[in-house]
């Protein structure tokens, strides 16, 4: 073990990252993956469970907002999902909704810049 002095610098971590590469790693040596792989039918049944809690709130939000069923066949609400759901990954739980969803005169300004920009 290699103890740490201020004149030292990096100069230790350095020696330890030479001296970690000398090793030869075990053939033997589990991979990440085989700690947190899932298996076919535990996958299975997540997506399924998740189906349905995502049917529920669709229905839902149908319901109280007067929305066309056939709004989940769209491109656009399929594209939205999907950037929904990598935005959800990337900024974590600790975010409302309230602060990520634009004013609906926001909107309707980014849909006048949209049609212009394709008329042209």
């Amino acid at each position: 073990m290699q103890k740490w002095k201020s004149n030292d610098g990096t100069n230790v971590m350095d020696k330890h990252d030479k001296a970690c590469k000398q090793q030869s790693s075990s053939s033997t040596q589990q991979s990440i993956k085989s700690f947190c792989s899932i298996d076919k039918k535990v996958q299975d049944r997540l997506i399924n469970s998740t189906k349905r809690k995502i049917i529920d709130v669709l229905a839902e939000c149908c319901a109280i907002d007067s929305l066309p069923f056939n709004i989940v066949n769209g491109v656009g609400f399929q594209e939205l999902t999907g950037k929904l759901i990598k935005l959800g990954r990337q900024l974590g739980p600790g975010v409302s909704i309230n602060d990520l969803l634009p004013d609906d005169s926001t909107i309707n300004r980014q849909i006048d810049k949209i049609y212009d920009f394709r008329k042209e």
